[in-house]
């Protein structure tokens, strides 16, 4: 992975994302990850890295790539799943390939052949020999998808327990809904909506972010998600089959005056997107 890791955590606001992505990492389980290989390098992967890692943006189609990769093996995606929902550390195997999700101190390891977890680039140092990609989308639409699948979920009495868990993110996001858009865009804090550039800058600078967005060894973009991923399988030698997964069942468009809101409020995100765009190469996936 290229590109600098100078942290920024004694700028950001401590706010209360900042503080449960802090007691995550504080808390994380040492007992069997600490003796865990350095990298189970069962993939032959180019330049010589040794694992994946996805900086997973939310509602860019993440959760679809990720069960592509854990396809990888001879059990299916979805039990796959199961399993890392169930194991105390994080972490599946599927025949030779080891998965590893939202646990910082494996991540930090290096001991998977895919890992994948919404931590902000600050907050989590990856292996040096470790391919990592990240999904890219329209600010607005990406926006959008989150109140939609908010929305949804607070609609679904199957999701009671899950509401009601008192967890991140549940309990605060869905205090972000209140009765409208509006609602929740005076509610959600800029760093949620700015997801783009918060993943890699939490402290939501745009250059920062930018510069490395740009190191990442490709970045693929939702809008095509479908040959972005054909070609990221190329590129790695592997088969990938995506499978779309949480679709919105809530119908919603913003009116006029909240779209022009959110585009305010998205300036900044929705400019460096568009340089990203503009020098991104889809032949390599990364930029020129």
């Amino acid at each position: 992975m290229n590109g600098e890791r100078q942290s920024t955590r004694e700028k950001t606001q401590r706010g209360p994302l900042y503080r449960s992505l802090t007691a995550i990492r504080e808390s994380t389980v040492v007992v069997c990850t600490a003796c865990l290989p350095r990298g189970d390098g069962h993939l032959d992967l180019p330049s010589g890295n040794r694992r994946i890692y996805h900086f997973h943006i939310r509602k860019t189609g993440g959760t679809s790539v990720n069960r592509a990769f854990m396809g990888l093996g001879p059990r299916p995606s979805e039990r796959v799943v199961q399993s890392l929902q169930k194991s105390p550390i994080n972490r599946a195997k599927s025949g030779p390939y080891t998965f590893t999700r939202h646990s910082m101190k494996s991540i930090e390891l290096g001991s998977y052949d895919y890992a994948h977890s919404h931590f902000p680039y600050d907050l989590v140092s990856i292996p040096e020999d470790t391919f990592t990609f990240t999904i890219l989308r329209d600010p607005v639409r990406r926006v959008i998808s989150h109140y939609r699948m908010l929305r949804d979920l607070s609609k679904d009495p199957n999701n009671i327990a899950w509401r009601t868990k008192g967890d991140m993110p549940a309990a605060v996001e869905y205090g972000w809904l209140g009765d409208s858009f509006d609602d929740f865009l005076e509610r959600a804090p800029i760093s949620a909506l700015k997801k783009q550039i918060h993943t890699f800058s939490i402290d939501l600078n745009p250059v920062r972010a930018e510069e490395r967005i740009m190191a990442c060894d490709a970045v693929l973009w939702t809008e095509e998600l479908g040959d972005c991923l054909d070609k990221l399988g190329s590129t790695l030698g592997i088969s990938l089959e995506l499978k779309r997964d949480r679709q919105s069942i809530e119908p919603f468009e913003p009116n006029p005056s909240q779209l022009a809101n959110l585009k305010h409020l998205l300036a900044d995100e929705i400019d460096m997107l568009a340089r990203l765009r503009s020098s991104w190469n889809p032949a390599s996936l990364s930029f020129h």
